[in-house]
């Protein structure tokens, strides 16, 4: 060890550096008494003066002597042993349905540097859920203690530092539509345990978000009437004109009170919610009799482009045939045409080239861009017969069948519109029917 000593005015000063993975300068200072006052052995050829020598009396010496220490430096990084809880739930979000199965997986682990041992684990269950099972690879595999909705399991795992064990089990969960939350605490010998338990949260989705037969009128159902176009009466409720003889609702474009012809037409279910959906199918019949031109004189192979308004949002405007946002999934084609096909149109958005020349157009009801056509369909769009269509979507993908069969698929590429509700697009019609609405989320 190399030391080091410093000598002046009657005190003593040592520096040392420690050294373990990092070097530590350290510096030892004492005094002494001025009969303590030593002469360095280390003159280098001169002589300590006498104490007492010097000017005013001041004691002065006149060499310091230097020495190193490498002493070890003490990290302390220790812990004992403390167990840390997580909690994972799959699948986390599912529609409801009878017999449906959630996997719990509750990870513990020893955080600490010290062997600790677990001694219990539980588990409070949402309402409605059930205990049904251990799952593989589990650790413990043993079946809980199970009083009302408590789950425990007891026993004495030893839990040495580092070690991780995990609890895996199958529970049935509750049929009504919801958020789930359960949370698990554990106790333990020679380990801290958390203060707050683990939890995980499930969401139970409605099978159905909306069905709709109109046998009961269509008093759920908003239509858009922010144009000089369109009137009170162009939709009603049409008692017979539903699939076989049911309830439906109607569009006339001259049924209103002062005999307008409308244009495009637009009803929209507004409903608590429904501008939330996000990915859902939605399914429909849909019935055409004819249309009519602009001035009202019948069309009889007429009345198309009709369908669907999906992922759309409505809001009150001062601007006429604003303020609506989405897509139209329309089927077109006349009664005597060889072929027919779908469409899908958007509301036009900041960004899009049309509206950024004429902003009117912006969230225009009556001014979609065409995004895309599906390939033709063999056959006229026949009057006076129902037809099934439906729209899947899911974020910005949409699928479209007609008839049972997939027709169209489309991603929007740009600033797609993730959310909303549905309702019925139509146009120049002397009479177009709808029934049988069902709105499903997708899991």
């Amino acid at each position: 060890m190399i030391t080091e000593r410093r000598e002046s005015k009657a005190w003593l000063f040592w520096t040392a550096l420690l050294l373990l993975s990092v070097f530590v300068a350290v510096a030892f200072v004492s005094r002494l008494e001025p009969s303590q006052a030593l002469t360095s052995p280390l003159a280098k050829g001169h002589a300590a003066a006498p104490l007492g020598a010097g000017i005013e009396g001041k004691i002065t010496y006149t060499d310091v002597i230097t020495s190193y220490s490498y002493l070890p430096a003490v990290f302390n990084d220790f812990a004992y042993a403390h167990l840390t809880l997580s909690k994972t739930a799959f699948p986390a979000t599912f529609l409801a349905a009878a017999g449906k199965v959630v996997t719990y997986t509750v990870t513990i682990k020893n955080e600490g540097d010290t062997a600790g041992t677990l001694l219990t684990v539980s588990d409070t269950l949402p309402a409605g859920f059930s205990f049904l099972s251990m799952a593989p690879g589990s650790d413990p595999s043993s079946a809980p203690a199970v009083n009302g909705s408590q789950l425990t399991w007891s026993g004495s795992w030893a839990m040495a530092p580092g070690q991780q064990r995990q609890l895996i089990y199958r529970v049935t969960a509750s049929q009504t539509p919801g958020e789930y939350t359960n949370r698990v605490t554990c106790t333990a010998a020679n380990a801290q345990v958390p203060a707050q338990p683990a939890q995980a949260t499930v969401t139970v989705q409605p099978a159905i978000l909306m069905q709709e037969d109109f046998n009961l009128g269509i008093s759920r159902w908003t239509p858009f009437l922010n144009y000089h176009r369109l009137e009170e009466g162009q939709w009603y409720w049409g008692q017979n004109d539903g699939v076989g003889g049911s309830g439906a609702l109607s569009f006339d474009s001259t049924a209103g009170p002062t005999g307008k012809v409308a244009g495009d037409g637009l009803m929209m279910y507004l409903q608590p919610g429904a501008q939330e959906w996000t990915n859902y199918r939605v399914e429909i019949k849909f019935y055409n009799t004819g249309g009519v031109t602009n001035q009202g004189v019948p069309e009889p192979n007429s009345g198309d482009p009709l369908g669907l308004w999906i992922h759309g949002h409505y809001q009150d405007s001062e601007d006429e045939s604003a303020w609506v946002s989405g897509y139209y999934v329309v089927v077109v084609g006349k009664s005597t045409s060889a072929n027919h096909f779908v469409r899908i149109a958007k509301m036009q958005e900041p960004g899009d080239c049309d509206a950024c020349l004429k902003p009117y157009r912006m969230y225009n009801f009556n001014n979609p861009l065409m995004k895309i056509e599906s390939d033709l369909i063999p056959g006229p769009l026949e009057h006076y017969r129902w037809y099934n269509l439906a729209v899947e979507v899911r974020g910005a993908n949409i699928k479209v069948y007609l008839e049972n069969q997939l027709v169209l698929e489309w991603t929007d590429p740009i600033l797609p519109y993730l959310s909303g509700t549905v309702g019925f697009k139509t146009h120049e019609a002397q009479i177009n029917s709808f029934d049988d609405v069902l709105v499903t989320p997708l899991p």
